[in-house]
């Protein structure tokens, strides 16, 4: 629902199914040009190469654990040339992004409130991680002291 509300054209659930197969039927079976992985654990980074399609791109955002490890087959890469493309903080250049960003939001042209599942009070911030570490939020606030947690 997020995606879809950020502009993504197409979301798979696997709750509806296999999501490569989802994905190859969307298709007419030659898979997506850009596959946008969010979830984490290695099998959904290993399903999200499978539904890309040749010379197509993979981008991992989300992960399980600093020690997860994820098993590609070699065709994809030596074959198919398929390619990962890593998005550590969604490719941003944090000092010179953030400050771009923040004069987006605050002109209007960027709006962050459909990633936003909470916020917290500063005196919450164990709750905010907590939460975040049992994925119960995509995006959590922390706001400044004196500032209600909404």
């Amino acid at each position: 629902e997020v995606a879809r509300a950020v502009g993504a054209t197409h979301a798979v659930d696997p709750r509806d199914g296999n999501p490569v197969e989802q994905v190859k039927e969307l298709t007419e079976g030659r898979g997506a040009d850009y596959v946008l992985e969010a979830a984490g654990p290695p099998d959904a980074m290993a399903q999200a190469l499978a539904m890309t399609r040749p010379a197509g791109t993979m981008v991992p955002a989300g992960w399980e654990t600093l020690s997860s490890e994820v098993t590609f087959p070699a065709v994809d890469f030596a074959i198919a040339g398929k390619r990962i493309q890593s998005c550590q903080f969604g490719g941003a250049h944090i000092r010179r992004d953030v400050p771009r960003f923040a004069a987006m939001m605050e002109a209007g042209l960027l709006d962050a409130e459909p990633l936003i599942s909470r916020r917290f009070a500063l005196d919450e911030a164990n709750d905010a991680l907590a939460a975040a570490l049992d994925r119960d939020l995509i995006t959590g606030v922390i706001l400044p002291a004196g500032r209600p947690s909404v």
